[in-house]
């Protein structure tokens, strides 16, 4: 028995000197992680042959990644994005292939698209340095024809930089080279270019705030990807009722197959990912760095109901996996989020970058939109008329711009104001920013019909502004004037409201009137 006591005395000093340097490596580790986080930083370079090239015969161009030095916040790679710049006038190109760095090759793609060849690499966790593209070009017509490397301070969204498995970019120098043609000319010096990526500094963790069923955009569903919303341009107004807020898909309805889907045509997400960069929104092409954005989030088992698929990082008002999420259908097609992030969505993303996806402009979901519109055509830079419900998609403001608004960010209480004439009798009315007896005549014209969820007078959209006719009309009467979100039957009760609200003078200045176009 002493023995066996004895036994028990040697294994706990031994758990127990095990338990001390764990706690002396958290301890250390603890310590270290107060450090500032220091980023990686890269160098990739445009290796070409130096001698003339003939007129008409193959030679190659690599482009090499020669240095990747690690970081705290980014300790490998995980992919680039890559474009060359070249004189389709003097070179052609013959053929791209894998350099080898980035595993397996499917992984990898360049794409011709003179004057420039677009590719990268993603779903990498490395440290390699290594070739990245094997180019094989022909000399057209002679001349020293430079071989540029675009970065991102040249192109934000496609430039050359590698990223991190967040899709952050690392600061990457761009060293270029040149190539002579035939009898050449005065040969350029290779710049050596320093681009530092926008990258933002590593924050911790951001508390999550679930969102609900968000409204859809305002101001009429507007093109703004590259800068500031604008009017004017071009539509981008797909859009989802199941998921209120999503809205558009970042391609112009002129350009979209399908200008009805958000999810099918084009899968562009927030880059980098919201959990390295919470600020991102998404843009109208479709990069190795998208499909490693949804990639992050694979990793980290986002699904529906988790904390970083439903907060909303970059304050949209739409859930952050909604943005990340789609399903993936029979032949590749892309559909509507169905609540898990997977390896197969990010794959989906790479299958859109290698078939070049992308599209002149779109609706970014940058979303500071809730314009005053009533009186006019929508227009930026008055106030807003921002309130919202998420039960009720498509329901925004309510007729009563905010600084005037007692609730402003109730779209029941303050104004009942409806489409007049009623829906029913002229189909392409809206509601305005005054309750007259006429709103409240429309109102008593859904009662007369019978109006209530789930029959077709309440159900249909007959002014194309994807809101419910019903939920224009209907809310429920609390008592003592208060008005609340619709109930699912529109009553005489409803319509008295409405007249009340006109008795006491319920007007505002302006607000917006749901176009939604």
């Amino acid at each position: 028995m002493a023995a066996r006591q004895r036994q028990v005395v040697r294994l706990a000093v031994i758990l127990l000197a095990v338990l001390i340097s764990t706690l002396a490596t958290l301890k250390q580790w603890r310590s270290s992680s107060t450090h500032a986080d220091t980023l990686a930083s890269a160098e990739i370079s445009v290796l070409a042959p130096t001698g003339s090239q003939p007129i008409g015969v193959n030679f190659q161009v690599t482009t090499r990644l020669t240095q990747f030095v690690p970081g705290t916040s980014q300790p490998y790679w995980a992919g680039w994005n890559m474009k060359l710049r070249y004189d389709p006038a003097k070179l052609t190109v013959v053929s791209t292939a894998s350099g080898g760095v980035c595993q397996p090759a499917s992984f990898w793609f360049l794409n011709d698209e003179p004057p420039d060849l677009n590719g990268g690499c993603a779903f990498q966790t490395s440290t390699a340095t290594g070739d990245m593209d094997v180019i094989t070009f022909q000399c057209k017509a002679d001349g020293v024809v430079p071989l540029h490397l675009v970065g991102v301070s040249e192109d934000p969204v496609g430039g050359t930089t590698m990223f991190d498995e967040n899709a952050v970019n690392i600061p990457t120098t761009l060293v270029d080279a040149s190539v002579i043609c035939g009898t050449g000319g005065a040969t350029p010096t290779p710049t050596n270019t320093s681009t530092p990526s926008a990258t933002p500094t590593v924050s911790p963790t951001a508390t999550p705030t679930p969102t609900g069923t968000p409204p859809p955009s305002t101001a009429g569903c507007t093109t703004n990807v590259g800068g500031p919303p604008t009017l004017g341009v071009d539509d981008d107004c797909d859009t989802d009722l199941r998921f209120g807020g999503y809205w558009g898909d970042g391609c112009a309805d002129s350009e979209d197959a399908d200008s009805a889907d958000p999810w099918g045509q084009i899968y562009t997400v927030p880059v980098p990912a919201l959990l390295g960069s919470p600020g991102a929104f998404r843009d109208n092409l479709v990069l190795a760095s998208d499909s490693q954005a949804i990639y992050a989030y694979v990793l980290i088992g986002a699904s529906a109901g988790t904390p970083a698929y439903e907060a909303d990082l970059n304050s949209n008002r739409i859930k952050d996996g909604w943005e990340y999420d789609r399903s993936v259908l029979a032949g590749g097609e892309v559909g509507p989020p169905d609540g898990v992030i997977t390896a197969q969505d990010a794959q989906a993303a790479f299958a859109q970058f290698k078939a070049n996806v992308r599209c002149s402009s779109g609706y970014d979901m940058r979303r500071p939109l809730c314009v005053t519109n009533v009186g006019g055509p929508p227009t930026l830079g008055l106030e807003t008329d921002c309130d919202f419900q998420p039960a009720f998609p498509g329901i925004l403001g309510d007729g009563c711009v905010d600084i005037e608004d007692p609730n402003p960010a109730d779209p029941w209480r303050n104004l009942y104001s409806v489409p007049v004439p009623a829906l029913v009798a002229k189909p392409d009315t809206y509601r305005d920013n005054v309750v007259k007896p006429s709103d409240a005549q429309a109102v008593f014209a859904y009662f007369v019909l019978g109006a209530a969820a789930g029959t077709p007078v309440y159900e249909q959209d007959l002014n194309g502004n994807r809101v419910k006719d019903g939920w224009e009309y209907d809310r429920v009467v609390l008592g003592a004037g208060l008005l609340g979100p619709p109930d699912g039957v529109i009553t005489a009760q409803d319509a008295q409201a409405a007249f009340a609200h006109w008795k006491r003078g319920a007007a505002c200045t302006s607000g917006y009137d749901m176009r939604n176009r």
